[in-house]
């Protein structure tokens, strides 16, 4: 709508009519300005774009892992570089051990351990490979994160570093 003063403002209304033997009698009406929560809610959209498109330019995708559930998520950019379709159901930990070479797992899985049980964060680089079968470098790093005395969840990212290891070697 547009304020007396010429400002565009989002409101919100509801209304409900009030019936007498099934007649109309009258209107009631509520108008509720949401203007300063639809520019936060613009906002957060390019923020959150903003932030797609830079982690797809770096190669670094986002992941979380909830100690609790044992369940994770990925960002966009972590399921290109693993090179799958988005599926927010598969098991994340067990799929990208898969990506590593079989005697690089167990350092892997010994890092993410540590960081669960101990609160020791961790920063690997390895071969991996895709689910495209395309050979990469990834560096990885975890981190925990904590709630009162235990470790609630570990936060970390992924990055494609095969450029720079071609160009190291």
């Amino acid at each position: 709508t547009i304020a007396k003063d010429g400002t565009i403002r989002w409101v919100r209304t509801a209304s409900r009519a009030t019936l007498r033997d099934g007649q109309l009698v009258g209107v009631t009406g509520v108008m509720s300005d949401v203007t300063e929560r639809k520019r936060t809610e613009e906002a957060l959209k390019k923020s959150e774009a903003l932030l797609k498109d830079t982690q797809e330019l770096a190669g670094v995708g986002g992941w979380e892992y909830e100690v609790d559930t044992m369940k994770g998520v990925w960002t966009d950019q972590t399921y290109r570089i693993h090179e799958l379709p988005i599926d927010p159901t598969l098991d994340h930990v067990a799929v990208s051990l898969k990506c590593y070479l079989p005697e690089d797992r167990p350092v892997i899985e010994q890092a993410f351990r540590k960081c669960i049980d101990e609160g020791m964060p961790y920063d690997l680089e390895f071969p991996f490979v895709t689910f495209a079968g395309n050979h990469r470098w990834v560096r990885t790093t975890g981190r925990p994160v904590r709630e009162g005395d235990r470790i609630a969840r570990v936060l970390g990212n992924i990055v494609d570093i095969t450029e720079r290891r071609q160009a190291e070697e």
